[in-house]
């Protein structure tokens, strides 16, 4: 089963904060959780099983234990974003970046200015103000950073959202990276579903994609530009206690379907309320905010459920170590 890690666990990996968005902080905590979590070990955590193949100031290679594909996060100095690389093998570096045979970011076709990038300004802006989780085995795991500039709470918008992201293999194999945006912008939004993707191999035939481009969708996890607002300010009267909370896996494809995002679900009577309105349907206690993110939801049973959050536009996800859903 997955291994669930949290910020308020013990011996949770610790981290220097910076209230500046372009501080080398934050992707400095990036790399200590994800080590931490997916190559060492803490506390009475075990590791997930997760290589560290190189490391720098400004960036880290990563391999999953079945060596389906590799992942290098590059922070740009000076800004408030990384980019993501796969890889199907580990040549090297060029400068920050990985070599190797498949390299790709984003879905765009060689000489595109796109990339695959994600927001990273204020996961380690302040320990009052931020939090983060992290649910994985050795093929795949999930991040989920939160954080503000204050202590934010997920009624009205979902910008404290920090890094949604998926990294490893789907149910079928297919060695994927989700969350951010593909763009060639230097403020990219941490989206969750097709607007930031990489995808190593083309489902349909199984070939690295490398040079090419390909058309990812994910059903379910792209609604219409800030489509969840309409329920953002309905005040707690309209939050009502469910009785049941039925749960969909996430599935994504190009040209074919191919597998399912492991340990992700939609409950579609929530998806498209914000977060914190959404966590307190589903029975949590007061406001969600941008500090208790990784506190579990009270859906009984022997697993972990947590709210998975991510920009604006993007459909209120459930997360959860949950053997069905991985």
């Amino acid at each position: 089963m997955a291994t669930v890690y949290h910020r308020d666990d013990s011996g949770a990996p610790t981290f220097a904060f910076s209230t500046s968005g372009t501080s080398s902080a934050h992707f400095a905590a990036l790399k200590t959780i994800l080590k931490a979590c997916l190559v060492s070990g803490y506390g009475s955590k075990p590791a997930a099983g997760w290589a560290l193949i190189a490391e720098g100031d400004r960036f880290l290679v990563l391999r999953n234990g079945t060596s389906s594909g590799f992942v290098c996060f590059t922070w740009v100095a000076a800004t408030s974003y990384f980019i993501i690389h796969l890889a199907a093998t580990f040549t090297g570096m060029s400068g920050d970046v990985m070599t190797g045979a498949g390299l790709k970011s984003g879905t765009d076709a060689a000489g595109s200015a796109n990339q695959h990038r994600m927001w990273n300004s204020v996961l380690a802006n302040s320990s009052a103000n931020s939090t983060w989780y992290l649910v994985a085995d050795n093929k795949t795991f999930y991040f989920q950073g939160s954080g503000g500039f204050s202590l934010f709470e997920y009624a009205a918008s979902d910008f404290g959202a920090m890094n949604p992201l998926y990294v490893g293999e789907d149910s079928a194999g297919n060695f994927i990276a989700m969350g951010g945006q593909n763009t060639n912008g230097t403020q990219p939004r941490a989206y969750f579903g097709p607007e930031g993707v990489t995808v190593l191999r083309n489902p349909a035939t199984g070939l690295l994609v490398d040079t090419g481009s390909i058309v990812v969708v994910a059903p379910g996890l792209r609604l219409t530009t800030n489509a969840n607002t309409g329920v953002a300010s309905l005040g707690a009267a309209h939050i009502i206690p469910l009785l049941e909370a039925p749960l969909c896996p996430v599935r994504w494809g190009a040209s074919v379907l191919a597998g399912r995002l492991r340990g992700q679900a939609l409950c579609p009577l929530v998806s498209m309320y914000f977060p914190s309105p959404a966590a307190q349907s589903l029975g949590h206690v007061g406001p969600l905010n941008s500090r208790n993110l990784n506190t579990p939801l009270p859906l009984g049973g022997a697993y972990t459920y947590f709210m998975g959050v991510a920009f604006d536009g993007s459909p209120t996800r459930i997360v959860t170590n949950n053997p069905e859903f991985w």
